[in-house]
């Protein structure tokens, strides 16, 4: 492969890459729901989400230069809040301006990302470091669960899934500038024959090619561009291909590793549990604001009824709506109030239930025995379920916007309408980071398959 097909090489590589950023927006999502609700767990050192929602700014723009400086006492409940709200605000301004604007970025801003997940990184350190004898004296406790996983969710989000996107867009960047350079010594004959000079004078070339090419000089990166040159045009392609051509795995994912995964993956979505009951009450608010109100002696009578021992109701009135989703192909879907309250109450219950089959496994220290198979099914039934309560939750909201519900809208408080949106947000970033992990999972599950059939032919 010639250079110039090289360097085309790596830029759909790019292009490719880019393509990610909407998956990398959901998981800042998700990121910022995490750190929001940190004060669930560890609220012996931060405020209430409550007291601080107003400081929070969803739409900053603003990218800090460095760390946000909190006041108060280092650890206490102010200082820790302070610095919490100065990190999610800086969430939201790598979700507002850094994510739309990857290509043309330069690499300062990049690593000024990367400095800022550091930071998170070590704040959830401390904040677990100030709690840990309450999270180790009753390990099985409902608050000590939720603050482990609150912990493990965001460093995962951030080293599994977040990290290695800046860590491989900076690397495609640096190697794509290193190739057009090698080109461009290359096509003035500046080959191994010209590398005798002494290191000033080869640097005074190499700065000068780079303001010719319009790219960054890195003097970090000279010796390995000298190298790539001795080396001649091969060694330049087999290291570039090795670093982002996807790696066959051999036979690695094993039947414990599998376990763990879908255990992740089931995880994630038990952690949907509040957003889920929360949902449930608002449904039932939007549900009870379209009842037509029954006249005096309808009520009268119902009253005298029960007063009378007879369980008399008030009628209800089911409520139809439609809505669009576009996946594959746009599609028109209906749906109805009572058949989303009864499918987010049947899925809430089917998660505690889940819940507690895996804590009794935990208390047991089984969960090693868990069966793969149960794992797989269960992620499947509660995927579907999510899903499902997702896009008609979604329709509603939807349907709730046009023009002729607007007054009954109103009567919703604000309050409720926000919240609404915000479980809707993290259930859908569940999603989309459930639905990444689980093709990893098949991808490499079926490759080991295929590997294993080979065998035993052979």
């Amino acid at each position: 492969m010639s250079l110039p097909e090289l360097l085309e090489f790596l830029e759909h590589t790019r292009k490719a890459h880019f393509e990610r950023a909407g998956e990398v927006s959901d998981l800042y999502r998700s990121l910022s729901e995490s750190m929001r609700t940190l004060a669930l767990p560890f609220r012996n050192s931060l405020a209430s989400p409550g007291s601080f929602e107003s400081s929070l700014d969803r739409e900053n723009r603003q990218l800090a230069t460095s760390a946000p400086r909190s006041e108060g006492r280092l650890g206490s409940v102010e200082h820790n809040t302070a610095r919490l709200v100065g990190l999610l605000n800086q969430v939201y301004a790598i979700r507002n301006i850094v994510i739309p604007d990857l290509p043309a970025l330069d690499n300062a801003t990049l690593l000024r990302v990367r400095q800022i997940h550091s930071q998170i990184l070590a704040f959830l350190e401390e904040l677990y470091r100030q709690n840990t004898a309450w999270v180790l004296q009753d390990p099985g406790a409902e608050a000590s669960i939720m603050a482990r996983q609150k912990r493990r969710d965001i460093e995962e989000l951030l080293k599994e899934e977040i990290d290695p996107y800046f860590e491989r867009l900076l690397a495609l960047r640096d190697d794509e500038c290193a190739v057009r350079l090698n080109v461009g010594l290359r096509q003035d004959s500046f080959g191994p024959q010209n590398l005798s000079g002494s290191p000033e004078t080869l640097e005074a070339l190499m700065r000068e090619k780079c303001v010719l090419l319009g790219i960054p000089f890195d003097s970090a990166r000279m010796e390995e561009v000298l190298q790539d040159l001795r080396d001649g045009k091969g060694e330049l392609e087999r290291r570039i291909r090795e670093r982002y051509e996807p790696q066959r795995e051999t036979g690695e994912l094993s039947v414990a590793t599998l376990r763990r995964r879908y255990l992740g993956v089931l995880q994630r979505y038990l952690a949907r549990v509040g957003d889920l009951s929360a949902l449930l009450q608002i449904v039932e608010d939007v549900y009870a604001l379209y009842q037509p109100r029954a006249s005096f002696v309808e009520r009268l009578r119902v009253f005298v009824a029960r007063l009378f021992g007879r369980d008399e109701r008030l009628p209800r009135r089911d409520i139809d709506y439609s809505y669009v989703v576009g996946k594959e192909q746009i599609e028109r879907r209906r749906a109805s109030l009572e058949e989303l309250i009864r499918g987010v109450n049947n899925l809430e219950k089917m998660l505690l239930r889940i819940k507690n089959h895996i804590n009794e496994y935990t208390i047991h220290k089984r969960l090693a025995e868990y069966p793969v198979p149960r794992a797989r099914e269960l992620v499947e039934r509660t995927g579907a379920a999510m899903r499902r309560v997702f896009d008609d939750s979604f329709g509603l909201v939807q349907w709730l916007g046009k023009d002729e519900n607007r007054d009954k809208l109103a009567l919703l408080p604000q309050s409720s309408q926000r919240e609404f949106n915000a479980h809707l947000d993290s259930i859908y970033a569940t999603l989309i980071i459930n639905s990444e992990r689980l093709r990893d999972i098949e991808d490499n599950h079926g490759a080991l398959e295929r590997q294993q059939a080979e065998g035993v032919r052979e």
